[in-house]
């Protein structure tokens, strides 16, 4: 039995290499989802402050057509066009569904641009859209729970290493498997209870060479709940040395 399993509880333990880049993970995930929630929600607002603006400040204008990129196939073209508004000349572009030899580089074509930022502007018969305000909602609740299910996941394996208890678990069946990364190896083991009771774990080897049946492998198990358990070492926590 390693001689850190066999210290008194609760053992001190802290991340392991694969923990700390969990816990990273973690503050990486908390951190993207308030500042994409806060972009996505400043974008709904900036959009539906330009819906209004646009129902009464739209102004019609002409514009000279500088280019036009095709998309998919030729199924939408973005044209980019010049125009002259504020005492100064703007360049705009608007995505639409592509029209051969309809927008030509050097036509003239209609645009509307808002009184108030000349800058913003849309063909004719075009318009700024509402965006949705529930991704602002979705994107951070959703890292939250990522998140959370990973910090709960460090949690149960640092309290197992902490308080659990020991035992010498017994290889009793090794096999080879298969899956879309590769081979790797499944190990069953069984170990006994103080009560004389007997438990069945499992887990998957990576590793070249597996245990032999009949070895005897460290795992540590939960001494209320002996169906939470795991080999020694675990993924993402360690004993202090």
């Amino acid at each position: 039995m390693p001689p850190p399993l066999l210290r008194a509880t609760p053992r001190g333990v802290r991340l392991n290499a694969s923990g700390g880049i969990v816990a990273i993970l973690c503050a990486a995930m908390l951190a993207g989802g308030l500042w994409g929630g806060a972009e996505l929600y400043g974008n709904a607002t900036r959009s539906e402050r330009r819906v209004a603006l646009f129902e009464t400040e739209a102004v019609a204008t002409e514009a000279r057509v500088v280019r036009v990129r095709h998309h998919d196939r030729n199924r939408r073209a973005t044209v980019y066009y010049r125009y002259a508004a504020g005492g100064a000349f703007h360049t705009g572009a608007t995505t639409v569904r592509a029209h051969v030899g309809r927008y030509v580089v050097g036509s003239q074509l209609a645009v509307v641009y808002l009184a108030s930022d000349p800058a913003a502007s849309w063909l004719h018969g075009y318009a700024p859209s509402r965006r949705p305000r529930w991704p602002a909602l979705v994107i951070p609740a959703a890292a939250l729970a990522g998140a959370a299910i990973l910090i709960a996941l460090i949690r149960r394996q640092a309290n197992l290493l902490s308080y659990g208890r020991p035992a010498g678990a017994v290889v009793t069946r090794v096999e080879k498997k298969r899956s879309d990364k590769g081979t790797y190896w499944r190990v069953e083991y069984e170990w006994t209870l103080l009560s004389g009771a007997t438990r069945r774990g499992r887990y998957r080897h990576n590793r070249k060479q597996p245990p032999v049946v009949g070895s005897v492998i460290p795992s540590v198990y939960d001494r209320e709940r002996p169906s939470r358990h795991h080999r020694y070492q675990l993924p993402l926590v360690t004993i202090h040395a």
